[in-house]
């Protein structure tokens, strides 16, 4: 992932709150968690792989 001077042309941009990273990352653990919930024949796999995506997003944007 690129640097913020890179993207955003400054150096000078407010992190992201912890706590709204670790609620995100809670939500996305329990839409997963209900998506694995319905019989293999009849789960969405789109859904499931777009939260799976979503949640390691956050989970790298936790660890800056």
């Amino acid at each position: 992932m690129h640097d913020n001077i890179y993207l955003y042309g400054t150096d000078d941009i407010e992190p992201i709150p912890s706590h709204v990273i670790m609620r995100r990352l809670e939500l996305l653990d329990e839409m997963l968690y209900e998506l694995q919930e319905v019989h293999y024949l009849e789960r969405d796999f789109k859904r499931i792989r777009a939260v799976t995506k979503a949640r390691k997003f956050w989970e790298a944007i936790s660890e800056r």
